[in-house]
């Protein structure tokens, strides 16, 4: 059975994400000593910064005495109030990522991943989603998913961005995947955006129905590690729907535990949100509402299913 959160919880939760939202780079790493090295003859200031499981690396500041460094050391100090503030979240039952995801979320948000339209998708949808509507984070829920991360389809993305989703797409090991609509990257970004296409095939990273995530994405907050990450989510309302679809999908060993997955945060929408599960109803994909059984002519069925979640 879901747990609410406490309202005194839910409200430490808004400000962190509040303060959160007002950076635009988020510092990774723990700050440690200042180093000063020549590089060609010229001297450069760096920051020691712990990381991951405590592994110590240099992030270049600027020339000493440089207004640059002194605003690139300020960005390591800017959010010494995370770690503090994400104890007390996980205390209190907010689910929290492992510290092995932190670079790599960490970095999609400094390069601007999420504002150029990328969304997270998956299990993590889901569980993010239950943050914001006051739910305690479920015993079985996996601390360490991966990071799927769905791209819109008109992605313009820099060439920064593209060198790291690159190197993800390209890492063996990566945590961070990619997801395509196939036809958005054969129209739009096969000759735009150089990314490698046969190694995103191997992985399985092109899906369908994608679109009807990706254009409804909503601001959210990713506690990882010891940062307060602003994020891209789809609504909950398509959250919950793609849950039950992929319930119902004879072939998927998840079906049950997908089932009471969207049961509860139907449940919690429903609460918070009154009309957001018919509103995203209404642009369901036709092979979702072929496998709901709705029929356009006589009105959408699966209405009942809301209704049930009502009562229930």
């Amino acid at each position: 059975m879901a747990q609410a959160l406490a309202p005194q919880a839910l409200r430490l939760y808004r400000d962190c994400g509040a303060k959160a939202r007002s950076y635009l780079e988020l510092p990774f790493g723990k700050p440690g000593r200042t180093l000063k090295k020549s590089v060609y003859g010229e001297k450069f200031l760096y920051r020691e910064v712990a990381v991951l499981s405590g592994d110590v690396r240099l992030r270049k500041l600027g020339p000493p005495g440089s207004q640059a460094a002194e605003d690139a050391d300020a960005v390591f100090h800017a959010a010494t109030w995370m770690p503090a503030a994400l104890e007390r979240l996980r205390a209190t039952g907010f689910y929290s990522m492992a510290r092995q995801l932190e670079e790599p979320l960490v970095s999609s948000f400094n390069l601007g991943l999420f504002t150029s339209g990328a969304v997270l998708i998956g299990q993590l949808a889901y569980l993010l989603w239950l943050n914001e509507l006051g739910v305690r984070a479920p015993e079985h829920a996996p601390a360490a998913p991966d990071l799927d991360l769905a791209l819109p389809e008109h992605a313009a993305l820099s060439d920064a961005q593209l060198a790291f989703l690159n190197k993800c797409i390209k890492t063996k090991n990566s945590r961070l995947h990619v997801h395509f609509e196939i036809a958005d990257y054969s129209r739009y970004l096969k000759d735009r955006v150089k990314l490698p296409y046969e190694a995103l095939l191997k992985r399985h990273c092109f899906m369908s129905n994608l679109h009807y995530l990706t254009r409804s994405a909503q601001p959210a907050l990713a506690l990882v590690g010891d940062y307060c990450v602003p994020v891209s989510l789809p609504s909950p309302g398509r959250v919950y729907w793609q849950k039950l679809y992929w319930s119902r999908m004879p072939d998927n060993p998840r079906a049950e535990i997908d089932r009471q997955e969207a049961r509860v945060l139907g449940r919690a929408i429903q609460r918070s949100m009154p009309h957001e599960l018919r509103k995203a109803m209404e642009d369901m994909p036709p092979q979702w509402q072929r496998q709901f059984s709705i029929d356009p002519r006589v009105g959408p069925l699966v209405a009942a299913e809301v209704d049930t979640l009502s009562i229930s």
